[in-house]
């Protein structure tokens, strides 16, 4: 694989910060957003979650995702919330 540098220059106050930090984070896929929701998994006996199990989080999704930007394709990414342990949106 061919590695790339990509500098961002320009004059202060020019917008690099902001443009580095847009550029950076279209290129970030965090498969903690491919978790599902506490209502698309079967609780434990206990009730509590198993949110380190395979099954908890969608693989085949991620996989999808993952293909479909290699092919220059634009795709839609859940937003998965910590706090609530559920998606909120995509």
């Amino acid at each position: 694989m061919n590695k790339m540098v990509v500098v961002v220059c320009g004059g202060s106050c020019s917008g690099k910060t902001v443009f580095a930090n847009l550029f950076r984070s279209a290129l970030v896929l965090e498969m903690d957003h491919f978790y599902f929701g506490k209502k698309d998994m079967k609780p434990l006996p206990d009730g509590s979650f198993d949110f380190d199990a395979p099954q908890a989080v969608d693989i085949a999704g991620c996989a999808q995702a993952v293909a479909e930007l290699a092919q220059g394709k634009q795709v839609t990414i859940p937003v998965y919330d910590m706090k609530l342990s559920d998606r909120v949106g995509t």
